[in-house]
């Protein structure tokens, strides 16, 4: 279900909430490089904070994160969304 917020707590103290489906996808990228959840979003939290100072909207980077690995990747977005989410 696209629309149900799921909390999940992050082992480096950063607690926030994501809709399922992103969820999925942090999924897919971390083992697409063989490490845990926690520890892809750790690795984006510190690259963030070494290039840019940190960011205001965690949740909202994470978001783009996994929108620009959808458009990246061999996967299509229809392959990861509901077909009913698609008109036409």
């Amino acid at each position: 279900m696209l629309h149900r917020k799921e909390a999940r707590s992050l082992l480096y103290f950063v607690y926030t909430l994501l809709e399922e489906i992103y969820w999925e996808v942090l999924s897919d990228i971390s083992q697409c490089n063989h490490c845990s959840i926690n520890a892809l979003l750790s690795y984006i939290d510190r690259e963030i904070h070494l290039r840019h100072g940190g960011v205001k909207n965690f949740s909202g980077l994470i978001r783009v994160v996994c929108v620009m690995h959808l458009m990246k990747g061999d996967r299509s977005v229809r392959g990861v969304l509901p077909e009913q989410m698609w008109v036409g």
